[in-house]
């Protein structure tokens, strides 16, 4: 639910500004925010009701901490008093330029900063848009490598230069698979044993549409609740008593990212650039293109506050506005760096939570079940915390810093040899000079990951020198193939169209595989025989002609023609061409058939006469 790329998976979610959407600024102490944020619009206080007091003892006797619930209730607020949660074009201005990652590579880089500095990953997701029922991050990536052995390595990797500190935000539906991973894993071990590793997300209460109360499913209790979204991270660390502790541990900034986010590592550049800035968060954005143009992107307010619009937050009038990529040129890639003492002092002035745009999300309670009661999911996005953080940043990295798998194509995509795993775990094109290869698959048939082993079975296929690869129909990749250029595969029958012969380029039908066939092999030719004279080079050379002869295949390897025949110039560094007669066949040495005879007289005579004929197969 991030500002990204993409548009938002599910299409009737609708977004809902925080009490503080709009902020002016006051000045702030030294090392603090450098500003308040105060409402200027749409201040409300969240009046309490019953509605509201049903949520809040249902919350309480979950176990949920108290940041969260002052923060949900704020979002149920806000959802009570109908905000509609757009943003016109006329309230906002395109950010021009931002710094970008090629500025600051001259500046020098402070490695000392990474014993201060933890490494989070977001990683409550199921991938159930992709046909999962277990973490996401537990999918094989490359080879038997799953996103969380890439994020290990590269981890362990960083532990060899400073004690970085990893801690992955889980949620009630990841956590235990996760953790199985882990300690199931020896060489991971080091990593569990931190008391701060796993960051556990708190869970929401799903809304009654019809009565605006909490859910009531006895068929299945569980079902009453759903995850808020990433933007939970800051109640989570907050009300989970982590912030304060890692603050008391000296630990002055956090870099957070998707764990689906191969491209999304560590950077030292990055680290000391945000560290010089003294913001309180630096995000990492994207030029949009066109691929881009109906997912979110940055704005600033009149006055300049950097804030993300999406597209559920755009009216239809000013559709062509927000679609526009040279106005609005920045997507957010949902890795962001947090100063932590500005974070925790962000969240004490706004009374122990941070505001948050609300996303609502309509939905049944039971999502597998179109009849069961319809109800409404209060989530947050992690980005958005860029309108209630007065003073952050952003900067334009490139997009080797934005390897996200969403879907199956981008997944079919990294498991081609297009991508390595280098040796400190990081995710990087195998040839760099060139482009990432774009793959659609048909959606109809390959959406789901099940689905898309079916389309190559025996591994996918080679894409290092392809630029695209369109799948439409039903298609099966055979081993080894090799795809290149731009490419389009197009079957429009019932039965799948086996693909594998290489190589695979332009468009591809059954019709054109039939035509590129080679034709059957002719039957070979009657054998004919050859009769030829070999000499010694000189009369003293000891084995005589037994190194023409291959003794495995019975054929001989001889040299140049000269006018009294072939004679012997063999050797194994021979040119290819000299190599003349490669494959025949001995009938007869001098006359004899008998193989001995045939041996003794390569060995000991200076002249023989051979008949020969072309082996066959």
């Amino acid at each position: 639910f991030s500002c990204c790329n993409a548009p938002p998976e599910d299409q009737d979610k609708e977004f809902v500004p925080a009490v503080a959407a709009s902020v002016q600024v006051q000045p702030g102490g030294q090392g603090q925010l450098p500003a308040t944020p105060v409402a200027v619009a749409e201040t409300r206080e969240a009046q309490p009701s019953p509605e509201a007091d049903a949520f809040k003892k249902k919350m309480v006797a979950a176990g949920l901490s108290d940041a969260f619930i002052k923060q949900w209730l704020a979002l149920y607020a806000d959802l009570q008093a109908g905000s509609t949660g757009m943003i016109p074009e006329s309230t906002i201005s395109p950010v021009e330029t931002l710094p970008s990652f090629d500025d600051i590579q001259g500046t020098a880089a402070r490695p000392e900063l990474l014993k201060e500095t933890v490494v989070l990953k977001l990683n409550g997701g199921l991938g159930t848009s992709m046909g999962l029922e277990k973490a996401k991050s537990l999918l094989k990536v490359k080879g038997e490598m799953t996103f969380l052995d890439v994020l290990a390595k590269q981890v362990l990797h960083l532990k060899k230069q400073q004690d970085v500190k990893f801690m992955l935000m889980n949620s009630f539906s990841t956590s235990d698979d996760t953790m199985g991973f882990f300690r199931s894993n020896g060489e991971y071990s080091p990593l569990v044993q931190d008391t701060d590793f796993e960051l556990v997300q708190n869970k929401a209460p799903k809304i009654d549409a019809a009565s605006m109360n909490p859910v009531d499913y006895p068929a299945n209790a569980s079902l009453e609740w759903c995850p808020p979204g990433h933007g939970d991270l800051y109640a989570a660390l907050m009300g989970s008593g982590k912030l304060d502790s890692l603050l008391a541990k000296g630990y002055k900034y956090m870099f957070v990212s998707n764990s689906d986010n191969l491209g999304a590592t560590m950077d030292l550049s990055l680290l000391t650039y945000f560290a010089a800035q003294q913001a309180p968060m630096l995000m990492e954005c994207c030029r949009r293109t066109p691929a881009d143009k109906k997912g979110g992107h940055l704005a600033k307010t009149k006055d300049g506050q950097l804030i993300l619009r999406e597209s559920a937050q755009c009216d239809k009038s000013d559709e062509a506005a927000f679609q526009d990529i040279n106005r609005h040129k920045f997507f957010n890639t949902n890795n962001l760096w947090l100063n932590l003492p500005m974070l925790k002092d962000a969240i004490d002035r706004n009374g122990g939570f941070l505001p948050l745009p609300i996303i609502k999300n309509s939905k049944t309670v039971d999502p597998r079940d179109a009849s069961s009661p319809s109800v409404i999911q209060l989530e947050t996005a992690m980005g958005a915390a860029i309108a209630s953080l007065p003073g952050s940043a952003a900067i334009v990295v490139p997009t080797s810093r934005f390897f996200p798998v969403k879907s199956c194509d981008q997944l079919f995509a990294i498991r081609s040899d297009a991508y390595q795993v280098a040796d400190n775990g990081n995710l990087e094109l195998a040839d760099k000079g060139r482009a990432a290869p774009v793959v659609t698959l048909d959606s109809k048939l390959y959406k789901l990951v099940d689905q898309m082993e079916t389309l190559a079975p025996e591994g996918v296929p080679s894409l290092r020198d392809c630029s695209s690869l369109t799948v439409q129909g039903k298609v099966v990749f055979g081993k080894g193939v090799v795809v290149t250029g731009d490419t389009t595969v197009k079957n429009t029958k019932d039965a799948a169209l086996v693909v594998d012969k290489s190589p695979v380029t332009g468009e591809v039908t059954d019709e054109t595989l039939a035509a590129a066939a080679p034709p059957p092999a002719a039957a070979p030719a009657a054998p004919a025989t050859f009769t030829v004279v070999l000499k010694k080079s000189s009369p003293e050379q000891k084995y005589g002609f037994t190194n023409n002869l291959d003794k495995a295949t019975n054929s001989l390897y001889v040299g140049k023609i000269i006018d009294t025949g072939l004679m012997y110039a063999y050797n194994q560094t021979a040119p290819q061409d000299k190599k003349i007669l490669v494959g025949m066949t001995l009938a007869s040495v001098n006359g004899s058939t008998d193989p001995k005879t045939m041996r003794d007289s390569l060995v000991q005579e200076s002249t023989v006469t051979l008949v020969l004929q072309p082996k066959v197969e």
